[in-house]
């Protein structure tokens, strides 16, 4: 493990990095990085949410009136603009590919415009999922969620994410989907930006 993060071929240390890393490597990845001239700037547990049935999905329709789609790609600034690391070129372009490339699922307004929206990653993770405060409390989350669970089951994808630990809410939402919370599986999310 070591070897590979040295390897300037896996990890580019000059840029700005997110890293999603299980517990176990915490202090080998803190290590690697100091000694590349990164500073870790924040620290946070997660639980491993997964989901395994897709028949216990079939009691959750959707409403017929919403409007549920896939991202746009033209889309991916107010996505970004709502994640924890947005604000630089390198968020927005991981953004985009992810919205281009993989699954993804919305509601939308009648301008067409998302106002609840999840995506999944390069690692297939269910990530970024978010509702406009605005239309918070009508159940939008819920149908998004059931959505892209629904697609990436149907893809052969895994189905899982990661939860911030005090994010109670969320991981009471996903347990009522059937996904299953494995909280002594933890991990670190660290973001990096070079001294």
């Amino acid at each position: 493990m070591r070897a590979m993060l040295m390897d300037d071929r896996v990890i580019d240390w000059t840029q700005d990095t997110i890293k999603g890393i299980p517990g176990s490597y915490c202090d080998l990845i803190k290590e690697v990085s100091t000694s590349s001239g990164m500073d870790v700037k924040e620290i946070k547990h997660y639980s491993l949410m997964v989901h395994h049935n897709p028949e216990s999905l079939l009691h959750n329709e959707s409403d017929p009136t919403m409007k549920i789609s896939s991202l746009k790609v033209s889309h991916a600034e107010l996505v970004a603009k709502q994640f924890a690391y947005s604000g630089n070129d390198l968020t927005l372009s991981h953004v985009r590919s992810c919205i281009q490339h993989l699954p993804s699922a919305c509601i939308l307004d009648d301008s067409g415009n998302p106002v609840s929206w999840c995506l999944s990653d390069e690692l297939c993770e269910m990530r970024m999922g978010f509702t406009l405060p605005e239309y918070r409390r009508t159940g939008y989350m819920k149908t998004v969620f059931t959505a892209l669970i629904k697609q990436m089951h149907a893809m052969g994808f895994p189905v899982y994410a990661h939860v911030a630990e005090e994010n109670t809410a969320i991981i009471n939402m996903l347990t009522s989907f059937g996904l299953c919370n494995y909280p002594g599986i933890l991990y670190v999310a660290d973001y990096l930006s070079f001294i």
